[in-house]
């Protein structure tokens, strides 16, 4: 069995880069050890069904979903190898169905929740100032990260309360709240004027340098009030974006509608959101219908 091994080695140094290749290798060896295949004359023992049972095994014992695809396409690079090296006939690994990813839901916030994460920062300071700007804008129109941090002064009308969000090369108007509107307004007037420079340009938002705000610069800004506040762990920069749409949708707006103000380009992709508040009425109705 060693010469096996050794000369598929050189096979996948040939064909895969070397950390495929050290990733390959520690996968056949798991399996070959966990079936006790010492020589090579063993390996026609192995059939579909033991295949199956290894990879149940690996999903039993919470091996993640990317961990098990790689370790059916370890077993199934070497048994094809073997194939056409004659060392065995039939590939054990020809019929194995990659197991589905287990779908999962965003992680959402309470009403309760976003209230304390969005009245978080010191609004005497000019930094609490900027960050409930930030906050409150990215709540009010479920803005991604990028387009948050990508503003410019000028995609913001206050007048006419709507907010220009861009990806790459598409564009849309979303509306604003009266909130939204006064936390922006009062972070225009006392707040940016004060931290900007001459390498602000016409960015909306900045960090305490003057430049623009990064991305890692305001996932760090909102993981701090995260901590802070202790809310669920679970919860992310992106959950203001998610809980804009579910309470969107909890309060009667068009499913329609709030997957265009995500700017989604599919109208699918909006039904997670659907699912999420399902699952949470239907959790509200176990716990309170006498006959649940």
């Amino acid at each position: 069995m060693k010469k096996v091994l050794t000369a598929y080695k050189s096979y996948l140094d040939d064909n895969c880069s070397e950390n495929t290749r050290q990733s390959y290798m520690c996968d056949l060896e798991k399996f070959l050890k966990v079936q006790g295949i010492q020589k090579k004359k063993e390996l026609v023992r192995i059939k579909s069904d033991i295949v199956d049972e290894y990879i149940q095994s690996l999903k039993n014992a919470g091996v993640s979903h990317p961990s098990v695809l790689r370790s059916i396409a370890s077993l199934r690079k070497f048994f094809v190898y073997c194939v056409d090296e004659g060392i065995i006939k039939n590939d054990p690994t020809r019929n194995i169905e990659p197991p589905k990813a287990q779908k999962k839901l965003p992680v959402t916030m309470s009403d309760e929740e976003v209230v304390k994460l969005l009245e978080a920062p010191d609004k005497s300071t000019l930094k609490g100032i900027r960050d409930r700007a930030m906050l409150e804008v990215m709540y009010a129109t479920g803005a991604r990260v990028g387009e948050l941090v990508g503003l410019k002064i000028n995609d913001v009308s206050l007048r006419n309360e709507f907010v220009v969000l861009t990806t790459g090369n598409k564009s849309r108007y979303v509306p604003m709240g009266k909130i939204a509107i006064e936390a922006l307004y009062e972070y225009l007037q006392k707040c940016r004027g004060e931290i900007a420079t001459e390498e602000s340009g016409d960015a909306l938002f900045l960090n305490f340098y003057g430049q623009p705000l990064s991305r890692q610069g305001f996932w760090k800004i909102v993981k701090g009030y995260i901590e802070g506040c202790k809310l669920n762990p679970g919860i992310t920069v992106q959950s203001l974006r998610h809980s804009f749409a579910l309470h969107m949708i909890k309060n009667g707006a068009d499913t329609s509608v709030v997957s265009e103000m995500l700017g989604y380009s599919d109208s699918a992709s909006i039904k997670k959101y659907v699912e999420v508040l399902n699952n949470t009425m239907r959790d509200i109705y176990k716990k309170s219908h006498p006959r649940a």
